[in-house]
């Protein structure tokens, strides 16, 4: 469905996915739309699902062209996350903009911008020095210790 796909890293691990879709694509996606219409629509001074394909698109046109666009977008937007070079994070939502809206004979051309994982560069943390600590215990900390708890636990009869 995709005929091309940019992606741009942007500041604080947002991505931008231009996504270009073929004239073919468009096209068969708005027949199948106006066909599924056809099939359903009642019109007055036509049976229902008998509405021809021209009278429909005089009607509703606009609506016709704008349910294109959404299920373009949302197919194409799947497709692309998913050959996507920096995956979206789980809790990520993509924010679609299209600068153009869906023209028959165009290309449509969207974009998405999403929330990635940032990319993580470690410091020197190799030459720190750590200086461990070693603890002795005896047995009078071990028997001062249970008669605190002993204490803690008695029982007055």
């Amino acid at each position: 469905m995709i005929e091309k796909q940019d992606e741009h890293l942007q500041e604080n691990a947002e991505v931008k996915l231009s996504v270009t879709i073929a004239v073919s694509e468009v096209q068969h996606a708005y027949d199948v739309i106006v066909a599924e219409h056809c099939r359903s629509v009642s019109i007055k001074g036509f049976r229902k699902g008998k509405v021809p394909r021209d009278v429909l698109i005089r009607k509703a046109g606009d609506a016709l062209l704008a349910e294109t666009a959404e299920r373009i977008i949302s197919e194409a937007a799947q497709e692309a996350l998913q050959a996507a070079e920096h995956p979206p994070i789980r809790a990520s939502r993509p924010r679609v903009e299209a600068p153009h809206a869906l023209s028959i004979g165009e290309q449509f051309q969207f974009d998405l911008f999403y929330d990635t994982k940032p990319a993580i560069s470690l410091g020197t943390y190799q030459s720190v020095a750590v200086t461990r600590l070693r603890y002795r215990i005896e047995d009078a900390d071990v028997d001062r210790e249970l008669g605190i708890i002993q204490d803690q636990n008695a029982v007055v009869v």
